[in-house]
C-alpha cells in the first residue's frame, strides 16, 4: 500500500486470505481507511517466489515500484511490476490486483463558494 507522500508499505495486519483448504486459525476482519490518492495492491505469491533472493527482498521491490509508479496509470504501474519483480522463469502462476483511491478537491460548500465570489 501506498499514500501520496509516504513510501510503500506492507499491511502485516491480515490472516489468511484466500486459501479456505488450510487449517488455521480462524480469520480476522481487519479495516484500514485510504486516503485520496493512495493504492492498494493485491498479489498471488507467484509474484515474489524466487530461488534468486528472498521473497522479502522481492516484497519490498515490489513496494518501492508502486511507490515510485504510483502517478502513473495502473496498468502501467502493473507492467512495470511484472517487468520488474517476477524471476525470470517463475515456477507459479500470477495475479495482480490493483486499486487507486482517486485524489480529489474537497467538495465546495456553501461557505466556500460564498468565500470565493467576496474575494
Amino acid at each position: 500500500m501506498t499514500t501520496p507522500g509516504a513510501p510503500g508499505r506492507r499491511l502485516p495486519e491480515h490472516g489468511m486470505l484466500v486459501y479456505p483448504g488450510l487449517a488455521g486459525p480462524e480469520r480476522t476482519e481487519n479495516r484500514i481507511t485510504l486516503p485520496p490518492g493512495s493504492a492498494l495492491l493485491f498479489y498471488t505469491d507467484g509474484l515474489v517466489e524466487r530461488t534468486a533472493g528472498t521473497m522479502s527482498e522481492a516484497i519490498d521491490l515490489t513496494a518501492q515500484l508502486l511507490t515510485g509508479h504510483s502517478h502513473q496509470p495502473l496498468p502501467d504501474l502493473l507492467d512495470a511490476i511484472m517487468n520488474q519483480v517476477p524471476a525470470p522463469e517463475p515456477g507459479d502462476d500470477i495475479a495482480l490486483l490493483a486499486l487507486r483511491i482517486p485524489a480529489t478537491q474537497p467538495p465546495r460548500t456553501a461557505q466556500t463558494a460564498a468565500a470565493s465570489t467576496e474575494q
